[in-house]
């Protein structure tokens, strides 16, 4: 999934709430952890968008799951919060220095743990975390890259998953999914074909 910077950035509808400004990655040279957008009237205030708030990239811009009141609640990007990349570590490809951000306090190329991401399940008081490994019962598919909670009861909703192999990429997996937690590792109740089969296509 690519990010161009000046990309158009578009609700649910398809109306146009802004373009990309900049991007947020863990590691210089990625993933992606949020994109950066300039919205509003003449674009005077950046926002940061989760990646799993995007619901698809497109030719005609990035598509979000959401409309544009939920745009404009999304926390501000404050530049303070994030530094570029050391000079000499590598860009990812298209982008030049300024346009790719870290977030501050922690070493490149590892995945930080952010304060308050753990939630605990119905299916028992076992918690969740971002980089923890997910598999299905044939095999491991990928690592936890977020969360989505339920707004009224915060119970996990949904993992967003993030697959080195291509044909998964990044991918959403419904918490009524998840057969068992032991250790750092997710497992599902289905098998890596299941998983392919349910998977939406664009």
């Amino acid at each position: 999934m690519d990010y161009v910077i000046g990309t158009p950035v578009l609700t649910q509808g398809g109306r146009r709430a802004g373009s990309v400004s900049r991007i947020v990655v863990f590691g210089a040279a990625g993933p992606v952890h949020a994109v950066v957008a300039r919205v509003g009237m003449l674009g005077q205030r950046e926002v940061l968008i989760g990646v799993e708030n995007i619901e698809l990239v497109e030719d005609d811009g990035i598509h979000l799951f959401f409309g544009k009141a939920q745009v404009n609640g999304l926390p501000y990007f404050v530049e303070q919060e994030y530094a570029a990349p050391p000079v000499g570590e590598p860009l990812p490809m298209g982008f030049s220095l300024g346009s790719v951000m870290v977030p501050q306090g922690y070493d490149l190329g590892v995945m930080p743990l952010l304060v308050d991401e753990q939630k605990h399940l119905d299916l028992g008081e076992q918690d969740i975390a971002r980089g923890y490994s997910v598999r299905c019962t044939d095999g491991e598919v990928g690592v936890v890259r977020d969360l989505r909670v339920e707004d009224s009861s915060n119970r996990l909703e949904t993992l967003i998953v993030e697959s080195d192999d291509e044909a998964l990429g990044l991918f959403k997996i419904p918490a009524s999914s998840i057969a068992a937690i032991e250790g750092e590792v997710v497992t599902l109740s289905m098998t890596r074909s299941e998983l392919m089969a349910g998977m939406p296509r664009s």
